[in-house]
């Protein structure tokens, strides 16, 4: 089969486009208005950290294809190494917004663990083999939905950031 490193690059090129999009939109309201609210910093934190992580995933392939190994062992490592972020990442990410932000999750946050949940589950029978040897398509389909996520949280960041006072009529 023939490997398409180039998606990984592009992929990087766009998580980094909303990373630089969205730290920008942080940076001006902040500057214009005021403190992030306690939700809106979590977010914010969120999207960056898996982000930067998904970034990082991306050159994992790269890097073990440039060290030429064999094609199963490069996707079966990734894989490991994708499952590995999520697991130490979201309870830590949990944990942190419980402290900040008391109460229950908003539907947003609930559908995204809800999809890291399935994610996890996929890797990790990814990653042994148990159904289906490890490949490009799996990793792929592990990155797709962390923009998905990342891209469901962007929307969410950026609908709270703008804002529209009632009182405003132009």
């Amino acid at each position: 089969m023939t490997v398409n490193l180039d998606f990984f690059t592009l992929y990087a090129e766009i998580m980094m486009a909303f990373l630089a999009f969205t730290t920008i939109m942080v940076t001006l309201r902040q500057s214009m208005v005021g403190s992030l609210l306690p939700v809106q910093y979590m977010l914010f934190c969120f999207f960056i950290e898996t982000g930067l992580l998904a970034v990082l995933k991306c050159f994992i392939p790269i890097a073990l294809f440039s060290a030429s190994l064999d094609e199963e062992l490069v996707w079966r490592i990734s894989s490991y190494i994708g499952l590995v972020a999520v697991l130490l990442y979201m309870p830590l990410y949990v944990r942190r917004r419980r402290r900040l932000v008391p109460g229950g999750l908003p539907w947003y946050s609930l559908f995204v663990m809800g999809g890291y949940g399935i994610d996890i589950t996929v890797l990790a029978l990814t990653a042994t083999g148990i159904f289906w040897p490890p490949s490009q398509t799996t990793f792929t389909a592990h990155l797709s939905w962390g923009l998905a996520a990342n891209m469901t949280v962007f929307v969410v960041v950026l609908s709270s950031l703008v804002t529209v006072n009632s009182g405003d009529r132009e």
